[in-house]
């Protein structure tokens, strides 16, 4: 995979999670096949149209350590705490979660 894919994939995720601390969200979902979507207190939010196959695989591969993406392509989904620098050097954990279709 080259670089520019995985820097594009980092910068997409970056702006979900940046519209989830925005928005107080505590979960962001991405999912292949459906909308990357938020949940927090206000209920469930679509931030963007379906992704579709190989973008979740980019996204996942722009935050996950190798041994954690091994982890991934074993069971086929995972669940992770994502620390991400906000506004103001502030940090904050979020919980991500990223499915793929099993084929």
């Amino acid at each position: 995979m080259e670089q520019v894919e995985l820097d594009n994939a980092e910068q997409k995720v970056g702006s979900y999670l940046n519209v989830m601390v925005t928005n107080d969200g505590s979960d962001l979902f991405l999912h292949t096949g459906a909308k990357p979507t938020i949940k927090g207190s206000f209920g469930f939010k679509v931030l963007d149209e379906k992704l579709q196959f190989g973008e979740t695989e980019k996204m996942l591969r722009s935050m996950l350590t190798d041994q954690k993406m091994a982890e991934y392509e074993q069971v086929g989904e995972i669940d992770f705490l994502s620390a991400l620098v906000v506004l103001h050097a502030s940090v904050a954990m979020r919980f991500v979660s990223v499915m793929t279709p099993q084929l």
